[in-house]
């Protein structure tokens, strides 16, 4: 971790504005499905891709649930508005970028989704949908109708605390928001198609952002119905200075050219990659017997996804109490789903998801692998982690008191010898859609939950003196550190639409 106090000076804005633009406001009389958000990932939302056809008002509802403004904080005399996501150092470095082709209500163009003023604000006229994929991955041809979105990352949100290090938040806070999107489209019977590959730079003169500065790093895309047809896509020029512009943040941004360096090494993308397996079995971590997940019980506990994802929150304040093991088989049950759910590349071939058990009433402590597509789960290593895991997340005392520690592995070597340098794009995105799925299943839960990314790397490699992370030379880096952690909070009802937020 970086050492050295933060230039309050340069601090960075954390809404994107295009001056001089005007905005499409979007409708505010919400009325969001009400489907559980286990159902979501039990599969028991029956859209597939193009059943539901978009129009301005579910455009409006996806977009305030995937990152919607849901919480305002007053301090030091100004408010701060926390959003649908979790976002390390509640920095927001994620945009997102819509592409309405056709969609009724919403002149066909890309625009930027102005979360402020729950608006789009139009980039570029005309339809682009098919740009990205053209010849770089296998998808179905394109219909005439259809939305896609674009995810972004700016460097100097997160870098102005995190510095060099802060490539790996921007990544991870992009994960969180697309699993975030995936699961409103979800619940709108839409089931999108999920792409991390694509031209680098080609996606930065479709969006008009900066490069050095503003970066896509995922398109979500929704086909819709109609005709599919194959057509080239059409030809892109470079948009106005202002709109580029509006990447730069602060008057006072620093370059950080670690950062550029790591990202511009994934800009080639490696074809036809043969999979190496799981990550679990590259590792070299040795489990001593595998055994089934708990069951979780037949009327699963939990909240609408809706009412999760609008009353999400990080919580510290907890008690040093156990966990139910019916509630720890409903958590573990939904990140099984979770972890399986995420497409190509498959989650378990990015990471290896493990666990430390502190609290968890009839579970031996210990850590603990996980084996997501075998519904499956093994002890490695017998004892508590508690003071080396706080000891390791910078001396942060209040972890010591976690029912459990989730952990978020890789082998760095294997993703670069399998996907090339971009492989590390892809675990960290992977890291953070599923520490997405653990914020909203806590909360659905009524448990307390809070993200760690902040560790000392080489403890972490070394923790507990019995080297778990290390075995015949390999290094192995903890991708995400995630914290569940038992405290018992009401969830209020959301709103339909008579708060200030929502």
């Amino acid at each position: 971790m970086p050492a050295g106090g933060l230039n309050w000076s340069a601090l960075p804005k954390s809404y994107k504005f295009y001056e001089g633009r005007p905005p499409l406001l979007l409708p505010r009389d919400f009325h969001f499905p009400d489907i559980p958000l286990y159902g979501l990932y039990a599969g028991e939302s029956k859209g597939t891709s193009g059943d539901k056809q978009p129009d301005t008002t579910i455009l409006s509802e996806i977009l305030f649930l995937s990152y919607g403004l849901t919480a305002r904080r007053r301090a030091v005399g100004e408010d701060f508005f926390f959003r649908s996501v979790p976002s390390a150092g509640a920095l927001y470095p994620s945009e997102i970028y819509v592409g309405a082709w056709n969609v009724e209500g919403i002149p066909s163009g890309l625009y930027h989704f102005d979360t402020t003023r729950h608006a789009l604000i139009l980039l570029r006229k005309g339809d682009f949908q098919n740009v990205l994929d053209f010849e770089e991955v296998s998808r179905p041809p394109v219909s005439g109708k259809g939305v896609s979105f674009y995810i972004s990352g700016i460097f100097f949100r997160s870098s102005w605390k995190y510095r060099k290090r802060a490539y790996r938040y921007v990544l991870m806070d992009a994960g969180h928001l697309i699993e975030n999107l995936v699961l409103a489209l979800k619940a709108y019977e839409i089931t999108p198609l999920v792409s991390l590959d694509f031209k680098d730079e080609q996606a930065s003169v479709l969006m008009g952002v900066d490069p050095m500065k503003e970066v896509c790093l995922a398109h979500v895309h929704f086909p819709g119905r109609g005709t599919p047809r194959k057509r080239r896509p059409a030809s892109l020029s470079p948009l106005p200075s202002d709109i580029v512009n509006a990447s730069t943040v602060s008057a006072k941004e620093i370059v950080f050219p670690e950062i550029l360096d790591i990202h511009r090494s994934g800009n080639t993308l490696k074809r036809n990659v043969s999979p190496h397996g799981a990550m679990k079995d590259l590792l070299g971590i040795r489990v001593n017997q595998w055994e089934g997940l708990p069951r979780p019980p037949a009327e699963t506990p939990g909240t609408s996804f809706t009412r999760t994802a609008l009353n999400r929150r990080s919580h510290r304040n907890f008690i040093p109490e156990p966990l139910a093991p019916e509630v720890f088989a409903c958590l573990m049950d939904l990140l099984a789903s979770a972890a399986t759910q995420q497409g190509d590349p498959p989650f378990e071939s990015l990471l290896s998801l493990g666990f430390l058990a502190h609290a968890v009433e009839g579970l031996q402590t210990g850590f603990y692998l996980v084996d997501a597509g075998r519904r499956s789960f093994g002890r490695v290593r017998i004892g508590s982690f508690a003071d080396p895991m706080a000891s390791i997340c910078l001396n942060q005392e209040w972890l010591k008191n976690a029912a459990v520690h989730f952990l978020f592995m890789t082998h760095t070597a294997t993703l670069d010898r399998t996907w090339g340098p971009r492989g590390y794009r892809y675990a960290m995105i992977a890291a953070g859609r599923l520490g997405q799925a653990i914020y909203l299943a806590c909360t659905a839960l009524e448990l307390g939950c809070c993200g760690i990314g902040a560790f000392y790397d080489g403890e972490a490699r070394n923790f507990s003196g019995s080297r778990p992370f290390v075995s015949g030379g390999r290094r192995v880096y903890p991708a995400l550190h995630h914290i569940l952690i038992p405290i018992r909070f009401p969830i209020p009802p959301a709103s339909g639409g008579n708060s200030a937020f929502y």
